[in-house]
């Protein structure tokens, strides 16, 4: 089966990717070999929009950066944490009622941004400019693009 077949854009491949893994991934009672193919055809799917233009951003692929932000966005999902985690460009923003995860987040490798009071996280290597900019997270969705991964049904949007 070819999960991402009809799938038309990145943003299509991911919201699609993210309701996989939320009912497949092993963690949360899904088949570990579902989740591999399901893995496997989300890359080579994200592989076919390389250096493709949509609705003003044109996306390259990062094999290095595609897997990190999975791995730590399936890290997050297995903890049963009721938070709104949103991936806006590569970066990964946690928000909600945090506090009583704190402790879960630093272990994840989350960082507190005290100017948004939400959790961050993102892949070193390629380091930008706003974690420490006054940038809302609105605009920051606006200019990277958003994809919700929460698994509150009150999440917020952008």
């Amino acid at each position: 089966m070819n999960y991402f077949k009809d799938c038309k854009s990145v943003q299509a491949i991911k919201k699609l990717y993210r309701q996989l893994a939320l009912k497949n991934h092993p963690d949360k009672g899904g088949d570990l070999r579902t989740m591999q193919t399901i893995n496997i055809q989300y890359t080579t799917a994200l592989k076919t929009f390389d250096n493709t233009t949509q609705d003003n951003y044109t996306y390259h692929y990062n094999e290095y950066t595609e897997k990190s932000i999975m791995d730590k966005i399936y890290d997050i999902i297995s903890k049963n944490m009721n938070i709104n985690i949103s991936l806006i460009g590569s970066w990964i923003w946690i928000t909600g009622n945090t506090k009583p995860y704190k402790n879960i987040l630093k272990e994840l490798k989350c960082k507190w941004h005290s100017k948004r009071k939400c959790w961050y996280w993102h892949n070193e290597r390629k380091r930008k400019f706003y974690s420490k900019s006054d940038v809302t997270l609105e605009e920051l969705a606006e200019k990277y693009g958003y994809k919700d991964f929460s698994r509150s049904k009150n999440s917020v949007t952008y």
